[in-house]
Formats: C-alpha cells, structure tokens, sequence
C-alpha cells in the first residue's frame, strides 16, 4: 500500500480545482449562451473559492498536520479519481453540454471527493487527520447544495 502525506493530497485537490474554475471560465467566456455562459462564470468563481480555501489552509495548518503520513490512501488514487472527474466534467462542458449535464458532471466530480475525503476520514485514528478530512468533508457538500441550488434557480427560467 502507498503511503501520502497530507501536504500532497492538498496540492493535488488544489490544481484539480484550479483547471476546473480555468476551464469553466474559458468556456463560459465563449460561450453564446448567456444562462449557460453566466453559470460556468459562476462555477469558476465556486472553484476558485474551493481552491483558495484549500490554499489557506495549507497556509495556515499545522506543519506536524501537513506532514502526517497516510496509509490508508495514497496520491496515485487521488491523482486517478481526480483525472476521472476531469474527464468527464471536461467532456460535458467543452462538448457543447447543457447546463444540466455540466452541473451532473460537476456534481458526480463533487460526489467523488465526497466519498474519498469519508474514506480518509473514517479510515484514520488520528484526531486532527480525522479533523482534516472532516472539514473538507463540509466544504465539498456544501458546494454540492450550492450546485444544486443553481439547477433549481435554472429550471425555474
């Protein structure tokens, strides 16, 4: 089994929120519809958020936090699961997607991290990594509601 520290996990998290928010603000720049256009704005904006938080707290964490050594999971998961979230968000939105399909692509990505950072944290029986993995638990369903609040604001125009 591989071993990670958490500092990695963080910066892996980070560049797959990064090309989100560079990828949903490039196609939301060309893109001519303005619903559509004006919610990939939006998305980008979410992510950059998602990202600067996941900054912060790198910034901010305890340095004996960030060089905790995971077994239970490793970077070359991480690294899998993320690729595959790209792959299918990139698919919807560069694919002419609706805005329905880019928000399930979006939400199925947000599912995935939802279950790895579940898996982090009730695999570990470390307080402060449980602590760690629980709060990036509440960020990524959060931006889900926000998500979803976005399709129900949608479907309503």
């Amino acid at each position: 089994m591989a071993y990670s520290q958490i500092r990695d996990l963080i910066k892996l998290i980070e560049k797959f929120h990064a090309d989100l928010r560079d990828l949903y603000e490039s196609v939301g720049e060309a893109e001519s519809d303005e619903r559509l256009s004006l919610l990939l704005k939006y998305m980008g904006r979410h992510e950059q958020a998602v990202k600067q938080a996941l900054d912060d707290y790198d910034q901010d964490a305890v340095e004996g936090l960030l060089n905790t050594w995971l077994q239970f999971t490793s970077a070359h998961e991480l690294k899998q699961l993320l690729a595959h979230a790209w792959d299918e968000v990139s698919e919807k939105t560069n694919g002419g997607g609706t805005a329905e399909q880019i928000l399930a692509a979006a939400a199925e990505a947000d599912q995935r991290l939802i279950e790895f950072y579940q898996q982090g944290r009730d695999e570990s029986n470390v307080p402060r990594v449980q602590e760690f993995f629980s709060s990036l638990l509440q960020m990524a369903e959060g931006k889900e509601h926000d998500y979803a609040k976005s399709v129900l604001g949608m479907q309503d125009t």
